[in-house]
């Protein structure tokens, strides 16, 4: 029992309100996520008969009971309550005479009015109770009450507020019992006796040891209804399960030693997670505490919340382990309910230097554990009912009425993505009644949450099956120079023409070279050179040598092609006669001059060596762990592809398509097999280091280029191009154009109408797809831009393939929600990673619901509504740097192993443009970056060195004790490569005066010796409550307006200078204020004193609240 508190005290004066009222009054201004409302609840009841001045009487008689019923609140964050009982009006509105449409549209203006009201702080009555008279045989009335939650909480409208109004109405002159004790003890005791107690020194010792790791509040598909400037109104949806039905419920609760709290509660987590990015998140649990500080504590009305944040796991194997876990969590956290859930945030906020975003605004309230001493029903029957609270988006509500269970969610409309709170209220529903109806499902291991619907479009958009030949790559070419000797297959930069004929000779004298030589399937043989024709005749020959080709990028560092030769088990290179004098090659090498060694030799087909599922090639991408990944790949794969394209865009012998993508690059297979095996041309341009759209115009216009192929950028370069000739008088050269395929990075929004402006006839498609499944996996036409795209979409799988959307489990992910897009065939995959069984077993798995083999591609995608996806990036750290994929641990790797780095992390944050940048930071002296910069590109690829580098003393960590790459992103992005040390010792420049005032006011508020410019003002223990006294005292002393909103998003005070400064109505005379104060300390006059805790003249409080007003969604409405 904790010590008793002493009797009523005088409750005029001035008392603190609890955490939670705090934040209740935080949240309705504007300063914060989901904020500018009230907590605030709207009923209404009908019942026959109803006596409406005995019911006004009843509930004046209440209000005079309840201190807190008459309550005012102060933006300093106490409340008081006035001596002398100031009036208030119950309007009473006769609806009997008017028509039944007359009548009903009165009751829904009325409710429209009533039911999102904000009551200004300072403001009385909180509440706003009206009755109406319906008349008919019954002569039916209905009530109409709002009340602001502030106040009051669930427990005590339900347990004590309700049950009070009952006993009075029903029985005018009961006289019950007056508390003992009022909340303004309750809530002095809270505020001084309590922080000093073990049992609050015990759990805050339990909450913040959680914190590091405590989950994420869950991330559901957003609408943005939480943007600033955007009204938060809630809706509800609300389900009931019969008396029957609950019972049995209840009953299955109880068997799996669950309260009916806990299962309802375990049952939304369970949704939550199939919509959710997280499988861990934390819910915010009410519940309702009141201390045994005295013995009529129970009849109290008022704030008795304690928030807590419960964590909800989903590691357990079965759901029951997951609602037991749950069970246990809420257990222990209950026991440590001393340390309020609000200060809980507060204490997260100061982790992570934040103020303004919501912080667990998925609440589920269940008023199941408390039961009421006299039902609400009571009061008649509840014809609707809604609930608002701000900074929370969804609140599940959990309450018993007339027998039945009601479940309710009222929820911010717009805070969503479009359709999923139906969506995912209808499974939660479905799921209730299938634990009701069966008892085993209690032990599934998940429960198929995907509405029906959904699935079947997936079905629809996944069918893709389709007959292809089974043959090799190499005959197809054979068939159609056989078909066509003349005609020109490989147009040179250097102007040499070859026919496939010409073509075939080469290829099959290399193919019969290298099998003498040893070439066997399964078996490498590199492909080393620049562009030419070599490259056509060297794939084609190793092909029909039985073995695979695996190509390189000449232009890489020494060490790295030899690295990679050797990775690869290589001892065949094919190359060209002007690079083979200049590479350095291992010595163990055998390598072939295409250009020189094969003017002579047998020229017929070798008889076929391999079949279409052995290897065809092998393409080195960038790896994680320092050292690149060969990704394999069959015969087969590629022959499902072309002939996809082939009859899907009619690809034939009048298609000319410009090479642009290096052979090492795996948009080249469809250069190098797509257009050889249909009868058409490949033009290839010079060999280029750097991108010559200049060059690339003038091919397409000389060779009638139909077909273009290449990542978005180059292509973005070549309309530019194109456009300064048009615009020059020099016409439109890319007019012979008819299909460019875009793939390997994001497509500007503008380009297809740019591109589709300089070749009218075109047809412009997006594509994409790992190397792993095979050049292109999926495309997207695209016809008009939808203006709401933010992105292209990703597109519609092609033959044999399908996408999926998973979770880490790999498990479907529902409509709009993030996941992992997994690719599943039977031929369009890659065999796996060379030399790399781990790799392979981690990336090529087998999905737990259709058991198809799927490749995990790491890249972060959703459903669109079409059946379509949209791509959002990695999820790891692996990055398209204009086309290239990059895996940021590779480079990071190799920073690691230079002798003057300690650790490195590497970003690539997109600019303003959307143009990406590699940016690496590493721990090293302070002079070491430009040695650092020059031994790495001895290294990596052009492509993979940073343009910028930057020294830090320290990396920056997560909660989590991870690298904040989010942080160094963002730091990147805005290259601001100096660290919070510098910015504290900045000098006395312009707004220096400001920043000492800040300070100044910071140290006042927070009661500290020291404040900096460069301190977070969260960091130092600031917090909601404390800001909103910042930006009073701010006010007071610089005469200026400093909303609470720019306090919270400007936590770092020089920032916060700054923006005040910069504010164009008022930031001159702030600089003004804050300099005159510099002067007056230099003069030794002191200064204004502001006391932020100044006491408020009650008889001006009196007068406040006398002429205050509420606002409502559409009017003023005067309180007196």
């Amino acid at each position: 029992m904790t010590e008793l508190l002493p009797a009523r005290a005088d409750s005029a004066a001035s008392f603190p309100m609890t955490e939670t009222q705090q934040a209740l009054m935080i949240g309705r201004g504007e300063a914060v996520e989901l904020g500018g409302i009230g907590c605030y609840g709207y009923f209404e009841w009908e019942r026959p008969d109803l006596d409406p001045e005995r019911f006004a009487a009843a509930w004046r008689k209440v209000v005079a009971r309840h201190d807190m019923l008459r309550a005012i609140g102060r933006t300093d964050g106490t409340q008081w309550v006035p001596a002398d009982p100031l009036p208030f009006s119950i309007p009473v509105e006769d609806l009997r005479g008017l028509s039944e449409d007359a009548a009903g549209e009165r009751l829904a203006a009325l409710r429209d009015e009533m039911s999102h009201v904000v009551f200004p702080v300072g403001s009385w009555p909180l509440f706003d109770l009206r009755i109406i008279r319906l008349g008919g045989p019954r002569d039916l009335g209905r009530v109409h009450l709002g009340i602001d939650l502030q106040v009051l909480d669930a427990s005590s409208a339900f347990q004590v507020l309700f049950p009070e109004l009952v006993d009075l109405y029903e029985n005018p002159d009961a006289e019950l019992p007056a508390p003992g004790i009022g909340f303004a003890e309750y809530a002095r005791w809270r505020a001084d006796a309590l922080p000093h107690t073990e049992a609050f020194r015990t759990a805050r010792d339990y909450w913040v040891e959680r914190l590091p790791t405590l989950p994420p509040a869950p991330s559901l598909p957003t609408g943005g209804a939480g943007d600033a400037g955007r009204e938060v109104r809630f809706d509800r949806r609300e389900h009931r399960l019969s008396p029957a039905d609950w019972q049995l419920f209840s009953a299955r609760a109880h068997e799996a030693g669950l309260t009916p709290s806990v299962l309802l509660t375990a049952a939304f987590a369970e949704v939550v997670r199939c919509w959710a990015e997280e499988s861990d998140f934390t819910i915010n649990y009410p519940i309702f505490q009141r201390p045994a500080v005295h013995p009529d504590i129970t009849g109290v009305l008022g704030d008795f919340t304690n928030a807590v944040m419960l964590a909800a796991d989903g590691s357990g194997a079965t759901f029951l382990d997951r609602a037991h876990a749950l069970r246990d969590q809420l257990a222990r956290d209950a026991e440590h309910g001393a340390f309020n859930g609000v200060r809980v945030l507060r204490e997260l906020t100061r982790l992570h230097g934040v103020g303004a975003q919501a912080g667990m605004p998925v609440v589920v309230t269940s008023l199941l554990d408390y039961p009421v001493r006299r039902p609400v029903t009571d009061l008649g029957r509840e014809v609707y009912s809604i609930s608002q609270t701000p900074q929370v988006s969804l609140d599940v509500q959990l309450r018993e009425l007339a027998g039945e269970l009601r479940v309710i969610w009222d929820f911010v409309d717009g805070a969503f993505a479009p359709g999923f709170v139906d969506a995912a209220f209808g499974v939660y529903v479905d799921l209730l009644e299938r634990i009701t109806r069966d008892p085993e499902s209690l032990h599934a291991r998940r429960f198929d949450l995907i509405p029906a619907a959904e699935r079947t479009l997936r079905r629809e958009v996944n069918d893709t099956a389709g007959q292809i030949p089974y043959t090799t790559l190499h005959e197809l070419f054979a068939r159609q120079a056989e078909l066509t000797p003349g005609a020109e297959a490989v147009v040179d930069a250097t102007g040499r023409r070859l026919s496939y004929a010409e073509l075939a000779s080469y290829a099959w004298r290399i193919g019969h070279t290298l099998r003498e030589h040893g070439a066997a399937p399964g078996e490498l043989v590199a492909v080393v050179m620049e562009k030419g024709w070599e490259q056509y005749a060297a794939v084609y020959g190793i092909l029909a040598s039985g073995a695979a080709y695996l190509p390189l990028d000449p232009s890489v560092p020494a060490e790295r092609l030899r690295r990679l030769l050797a990775e690869a088990k290589v001892d065949r290179i094919l190359t060209q006669s002007r690079l083979d004098s200049r590479i350095s090659w291992p010595p163990t090498a055998r390598r072939y001059r295409v250009d020189k060694d094969f003017e002579s030799g047998t020229d017929t087909r070798p008889g076929t060596a391999q079949t279409p599922a052995d290897l065809a090639y092998t393409i080195f991408t960038s790896g994680s762990t320092g050292e690149p990944k060969g990704v394999m790949v069959d015969h087969i794969g590629v022959v499902n592809l072309i002939r996809d394209v082939a009859e899907r865009f009619e690809v034939g012998a009048r298609d000319r398509l410009l090479a642009i993508s290096g052979l090492h690059f795996d948009a080249s297979i469809y250069d190098v097999f797509g257009v050889l095996t249909q009868g058409g041309t490949v033009v290839l341009p010079p060999p280029f280091e750097h991108a010559e759209p200049d060059v690339w115009a003038d091919l397409v216009r000389a060779e009638q280029v139909t077909l273009w192929n290449s990542v978005p950028v180059l292509m973005e370069l070549l309309v530019g191009e194109a456009e300064v000739r048009e615009r020059r008088g020099g016409g439109r050269p890319l007019e012979s154009l008819r299909l460019s395929v875009l793939s390997g990075d994001w497509i500007p929004l503008t380009l297809p109408d740019r591109l589709r402006a300089q070749s009218p006839r075109i047809q412009v498609v997006g594509s994409g797809g790992p190397t792993e499944t095979i050049c292109w996996s999926l495309f997207q036409p695209i016809g008009e831009v939808d203006p709401s795209w933010t992105s292209i979409p990703y597109g519609r799988p092609i033959t044999n393939q399908r996408y999926y959307i998973v979770d880490p489990a790999g498990y479907e992910r529902p409509l709009g929600v993030v996941g992992e897009m997994a690719v599943a065939s039977d031929v369009g995959l890659a065999l796996g990673y060379w030399n790399d069984a781990e790799r392979t077993a981690n990336r090529f798995v087998h999905l737990p619901e259709s058991g198809e083999r799927a490749y995990l591609t790491g890249d972060l995608g959703r459903y669109l509504p079409d059946g379509s996806i949209e791509i959002l990036g990695r999820d790891d750290f692996q990055v398209k740097i204009q086309g290239h994929r990059i895996e940021l641990g590779e480079i990071e790797a190799v920073l690691r192993q230079d002798p003057e780095v300690e650790a490195a992390v590497v970003v690539a944050p997109a600019s303003a443009h959307g143009v990406r940048r590699l940016h690496a930071f590493v721990v090293a002296a302070a002079d070491a970056a430009g040695p650092v910069l020059e031994r790495l590109a001895a290294q990596l690829p052009g492509s993979m060195v940073p343009a910028a580098l930057t020294v830090l003393e320290e990396l920056p960590l997560t909660r989590n004790g991870k690298v904040d790459r989010l942080l160094l992103a963002s730091s990147a992005g805005r290259q601001q490569s100096a660290d919070e040390e510098a910015v504290r010792e900045a000098g006395d420049g312009p707004g220096s005066a400001l920043e000492l005032v800040l300070c100044a006011a910071v140290a006042d508020i927070l009661g500290l010796d020291a404040v900096a410019p460069g301190d977070n003002f969260f960091s130092l223990g600031g917090d909601s409550l404390s800001g909103t006294r910042l930006a009073g005292l701010l006010k007071e002393l610089l005469g200026v307006p400093v909303p609470v909103k720019t306090v919270f998003q400007n936590p770092l005070l020089s920032e916060l200078a700054e923006k005040i400064a910069a504010d164009e109505q008022h930031g001159a005379e702030a600089v003004a204020a804050a300099e005159a104060f510099g002067e007056l300390e230099a003069d030794g006059t002191d200064a204004p004193d502001v006391d932020a805790d100044a006491d408020v003249d009650a008889d001006a409080d009196v007068d406040a609240v006398r002429n205050s007003k509420v606002s409502t969604d559409d009017s003023e409405r005067g309180q007196s």
